[in-house]
């Protein structure tokens, strides 16, 4: 772990800060001068992102850590107090995906993304959210994905893990209504300037329904600063989200193949 110069302002804590979107999501933050956190596995893209952000004037804390290894935010949050830092800000981007029929997704693989997705998201902000609530200050931005309205076949997993993050964060939301911290869940689609899809194996051309990470991260930074609940950057990401809401159950499987397959060219796995 690399440690910048000690910070007094209040910090903004990003996860998967090593690649793509978190990355940008450093970078805009840094350039409107808050102090930052980030966190990743790649311990030398971490650092490129560190010095990236330490051009930009401010201060910056890495802390090199797999969410997915045992008592990986615990150890996180020893870090935090350790260096008497004050989270303002939890962006909770780490993700891992998957693009395998289920019967052959590999164990590991499965256990490793739950534990990103779900297990490290919601136990982070189960440390964070008390230091929070004890200032009466803060906000908890939470990475979905469009999935997170639909079912998808090759991607089951992946997509029922962001669901589970869209109803947490909407129901922890409402939990701490007037509390002074606020909950914002993001839902943004498909990425350019990201090793996401080449981390599954999942290529797609990148055309008119891909937007490149600093736009997205801009759209998400300006949204959540007017507190929106629900942040879906993109129209054809909105409108995507309509008709998923919108279709009969028994139309889904066919207008989900044509939406994420068909359309964007990419080639399903089929039995």
């Amino acid at each position: 772990m690399n440690v910048g110069v000690h910070m007094t302002k209040p910090v903004v804590l990003i996860t998967g800060a090593s690649h793509g979107l978190g990355r940008a999501m450093a970078t805009i933050y840094a350039k409107h001068g808050y102090s930052l956190l980030i966190t990743g596995r790649d311990e030398k893209a971490l650092a490129e992102c560190a010095t990236e952000s330490k051009n930009l004037g401010v201060a910056v804390y890495t802390f090199t850590q797999d969410l997915n290894s045992l008592y990986a935010t615990d150890k996180l949050v020893q870090f935090i107090k350790q260096h008497h830092l004050d989270i303002e800000i939890l962006v909770n981007n780490a993700g891992l995906g998957s693009h395998s029929r289920f019967s052959a997704l590999d164990e590991d693989d499965m256990h490793a993304l739950l534990m990103v997705n779900v297990h490290s998201l919601v136990s982070l902000t189960r440390h964070i959210l008390p230091m929070m609530l004890a200032k009466k200050k803060g906000q908890i931005i939470n990475i979905a994905s469009v999935y997170a309205y639909t079912s998808v076949p090759n991607q089951a997993i992946y997509a029922a893990s962001k669901s589970f993050v869209k109803s947490f964060s909407l129901g922890l939301a409402m939990e701490l209504d007037n509390s002074g911290v606020s909950v914002s869940c993001v839902c943004p689609g498909s990425t350019t300037q990201t090793h996401f899809r080449k981390r599954i194996g999942l290529k797609a051309k990148d055309n008119c329904f891909s937007a490149p990470a600093d736009l997205i991260a801009k759209k998400i930074y300006n949204a959540a600063k007017k507190k929106k609940l629900v942040i879906i950057p993109m129209w054809y990401n909105r409108f995507f989200v309509l008709l998923m809401q919108c279709i009969p159950t028994f139309w889904l499987p066919r207008i989900v193949n044509f939406f994420v397959y068909r359309l964007r060219k990419i080639k399903e796995d089929k039995v």
